[in-house]
């Protein structure tokens, strides 16, 4: 046999090849915040490793995509995403500075990266993502985008995606949805998941919150 190796052999290159850890980083807050300042550290340093970095802008996040900093990372090999709907709701247009799309790519980083950070922060049977959210969903949209995404992620076949709303958040769940921002994507997706037992969780605060999460996302 030529030109193949066989299931179960390996050439001797193979053998010897080094393994390069993947790292997943998601930015979620503006350019001027500093998780964001934290992720572009954290970033900079794993490229200057070696490592193969993926970074998924999200949120407030797709208003960093344009950073000067993080687009001269692309050319030290950052591959970088960028939540189409969260552009859009922004009135940020789609270009080529990063690759837009849906929640699906973001779901692909949880589940196939090494290590995933959040802000710089590090949070295979089915990898256990809790998005977390302590924001008023009277006076912000933070609310209603980790709602979005929880319902985005569940049906991802490597993940199980929950969604803890803690403290004010909790208003999302009983507070007329036309009195909260964005209240048209709370009334989409939060029944849902609130039908399905244990995905979604109301705690006075996030100290409260007892999980085995492996990746745990804060909005």
């Amino acid at each position: 046999m030529t030109g193949r190796v066989a299931w179960g052999q390996f050439a001797p290159q193979e053998l010897m090849a080094p393994v390069v850890k993947k790292l997943g980083v998601l930015l979620s807050t503006p350019p001027d915040t500093v998780p964001f300042q934290q992720a572009l550290e954290a970033i900079s340093l794993a490229l200057d490793r070696g490592e193969r970095v993926f970074a998924y802008c999200l949120d407030d996040g797709v208003a960093g995509i344009s950073d000067a900093r993080l687009q001269a990372m692309r050319g030290r090999g950052l591959v970088l995403y960028g939540c189409a709907y969260a552009a859009h709701r922004r009135g940020i247009s789609i270009n080529e500075q990063a690759v837009f799309g849906g929640l699906g790519a973001l779901g692909d980083l949880f589940a196939g990266t090494d290590e995933f950070l959040e802000g710089g922060v590090a949070g295979r049977m089915k990898r256990r993502v809790l998005i977390v959210t302590e924001a008023d969903p009277r006076i912000s949209g933070r609310v209603a985008e980790a709602v979005r995404v929880t319902a985005g992620l569940v049906a991802h076949p490597h993940l199980d995606v929950r969604l803890a709303l803690c403290g004010p958040a909790c208003a999302a769940m009983r507070e007329d949805v036309s009195e909260l921002v964005d209240g048209d994507l709370i009334e989409q997706y939060l029944p849902a998941l609130m039908r399905e037992q244990g995905r979604v969780l109301a705690v006075g605060s996030v100290v409260e919150i007892s999980t085995s999460a492996d990746r745990i996302v804060r909005l």
